[in-house]
């Protein structure tokens, strides 16, 4: 299959054995606690992480990657195993396009990431608890093909942003 050999490719040129699970959380105190969170964990799961942005500098362990941030992040993106993210528009929106399973940790009191991940909570794992993370990655890894099964019914084209806006637009009409 082409595009299995162009992301084995790409996988290659990146560096990575296997695809990596991405963690993009911007510099948040919310997205600094999940990262805390998922360092004292990482070391529990055969997996390859990297985490794009954060309040934390130099992270290298075992498997995990600090990379502050790159050009090329969608590169990265088609890699990737699935995200962890905020529950913020654009990345979930890049995560439907992709169709990459995600979790997504809505911060508290932001009513839009309180509302993304009401309507999304069919098509990907919704954090409630940073503490949680461990669990939370298990279950995205064991339910990925459920996930990616369910964002391909969704039919996000490559005007996925638009979509996604309706979407939740009209979830939280329907509420």
């Amino acid at each position: 299959n082409t595009l299995e050999a162009h992301i084995v490719s790409l996988r290659k040129k990146l560096g990575f054995k296997k695809s990596p699970i991405i963690i993009m959380l911007g510099g948040s105190d919310f997205g600094h606690s999940i990262v805390i969170e998922l360092l004292k964990v990482a070391h529990k799961f055969d997996e390859e992480f990297i985490i794009f942005g954060s309040k934390l500098k130099g992270i290298k362990t075992r498997n995990v990657r600090y990379i502050p941030f790159k050009d090329n992040f969608y590169d990265y993106l088609k890699i990737s195993k699935g995200v962890v993210t905020l529950a913020g528009q654009l990345t979930l929106t890049e995560c439907l396009l992709y169709k990459k399973p995600f979790i997504a940790y809505p911060i508290k009191d932001h009513v839009e990431q309180l509302l993304n991940a009401e309507a999304l909570k069919s098509v990907g794992i919704i954090g409630s608890d940073p503490r949680n993370i461990k669990k939370d990655i298990e279950k995205m890894l064991k339910n990925s093909k459920k996930i990616v099964n369910n964002i391909k019914k969704l039919n996000i084209k490559k005007n996925g942003s638009s979509q996604v806006v309706d979407l939740i637009y009209d979830a939280v009409k329907n509420e």
